[in-house]
């Protein structure tokens, strides 16, 4: 399993930390920060990735799918949450579209379209 992270003219392979590959809407890629604008429209995605480390550090090696669902459901720090849902008092917000979860060893993908906390996950094979 691969992740990428892309700029108009470069792209980055992110590769599985301890079998896992997280990410929020940030780049890693330390090439591509300079240009990042998360700082300025989306500071909650660092601690939402950081959120997201902790727990799976704490499952780590117990984790299912039931146990993903419930992170990426989580709440703390609401309406800027790993579970992203719109602040209506901010004057630029964005809200959790889609919710993914890769399963390669399944060969299966789970998708809740709209928060996961709203949308059940539909398990898709390929």
């Amino acid at each position: 399993m691969l992740g990428y992270e892309s700029i108009h003219n470069d792209f980055e392979i992110i590769r599985p930390e301890k079998d896992l590959l997280l990410h929020s809407n940030h780049y890693l890629t330390e090439r591509f920060k300079e240009g990042d604008t998360a700082p300025q429209y989306q500071p909650d995605s660092y601690h939402r990735l950081d959120r997201i480390r902790s727990f799976m550090d704490q499952h780590y090696g117990h984790i299912n799918v039931e146990t993903v669902m419930e992170i990426l459901a989580d709440h703390e720090h609401h309406p800027y949450s790993i579970c992203r849902h719109i602040d209506p008092a901010a004057p630029i917000s964005s809200v959790t579209l889609a919710s993914f979860i890769a399963v390669p060893a399944e060969g299966a993908i789970y998708i809740a379209a709209g928060n996961p906390c709203e949308q059940d996950y539909v398990r898709y094979s390929f």
